[in-house]
């Protein structure tokens, strides 16, 4: 039902979203105020405060460019909207006036602030001279950041599912010869290869060389030099393979200006996650003091409560 109800209102929603998206462009000087309503459902109202609010889950550097999107738009409204309802049918059920689910709210609103501080600090955390860091990286493994090698092929495969494997050689072997003799590959590919994928790809494959793929089939074609080179018949764990090589480059070593901006930002992200997870360890690992009967008691506080069996109650002896 609710799944229903939000598919009926995405195009409303999608326009709501293109109408906020022109008007911040209309106004791109001018801020609206935070009480403005952004959009009303069922009784609940979202307001320009409450998207900033939500928000804040988000780092700041990356809030505009989510924003700047009238699906992400609708999403966020729509959610809003929908947590905003139900809040609402709590609310009216009375369910605030229970002590538990009052401390369940605190118990949120912790949840929620500690999430926000462990955003905090990682905004403020101070990680040092990045840049030089990052050029020290660079300078102690340059082969690491290299455009490795990328050899791309067109390959028929002949499988073994409702074959022999003496079946399929053979029928490979001729696939192989008509290839050699000049026949489209394209339409070999079509009319013999098992691949699934050939519907997609035509028997394209990139990276053929690398060690996903499986390992004769990648020494296969990683022998290959010539485009319109064909690898000898090649038999893996899916069968046999006629393979022609299409392209092929070399690796190649990147110089540190082309990918400076790169490496700077990888090391300054694995840097800051390095410290808030040392931060959040050494909040783990401080003293801990607990009460062995509460810790004990939680493994029957919530069992549910034995039920006699039936005809076993008492009985009115006389």
């Amino acid at each position: 039902m609710i799944h229903s109800r939000l598919l009926s209102i995405v195009p409303r929603l999608a326009a709501l979203a293109c109408a906020l998206g022109a008007c911040l462009a209309a106004h791109a000087d001018e801020r609206l105020p935070d009480s403005t309503v952004v959009a009303s459902r069922g009784g609940a109202t979202v307001t320009l405060r409450d998207v900033d609010a939500s928000l804040q889950r988000v780092p700041a550097s990356q809030r505009g460019d989510m924003m700047n999107s009238p699906k992400r738009i609708e999403e966020l409204v729509s959610q809003l909207l929908l947590t905003r309802q139900l809040s609402n049918e709590g609310k009216a059920a009375g369910l605030e006036r229970d002590p538990l689910v009052q401390h369940a709210l605190e118990l949120a609103r912790e949840n929620a602030l500690g999430g926000l501080a462990v955003i905090h600090y990682r905004s403020t955390v101070d990680i040092g001279d990045v840049a030089q860091l990052a050029k020290e990286r660079f300078d102690a493994d340059p082969a690491a950041y290299a455009i490795p090698e990328d050899v791309v092929v067109q390959h028929i495969l002949i499988d073994m599912q409702h074959r022999s494997d003496n079946e399929a050689l053979t029928l490979a072997t001729r696939v192989l010869e008509r290839a050699t003799k000049g026949e489209d590959f394209d339409a070999l590919v079509m009319e013999f290869s098992d691949d699934p994928s050939k519907a997609t790809n035509k028997g394209v494959i990139e990276q053929a060389s690398s060690g996903r793929m499986d390992q004769h089939f990648a020494s296969a074609s990683g022998a290959l030099r010539t485009p319109g080179e064909f690898a000898p018949l090649t038999k893996s764990q899916f069968g046999y393979h006629v393979i022609k090589l299409v392209s092929r480059s070399e690796p190649r070593q990147r110089a540190w200006s082309e990918i400076s901006a790169g490496v700077i930002d990888d090391t300054r992200t694995r840097m800051i996650e390095a410290r808030v997870k040392d931060h959040v360890d050494q909040l783990r690992g401080m003293a801990l003091d607990a009460n062995p009967d509460a810790v004990s008691s939680l493994r029957t506080r919530y069992a549910a409560a034995p039920v006699a069996p039936s005809g076993s109650g008492p009985t009115n002896a006389k």
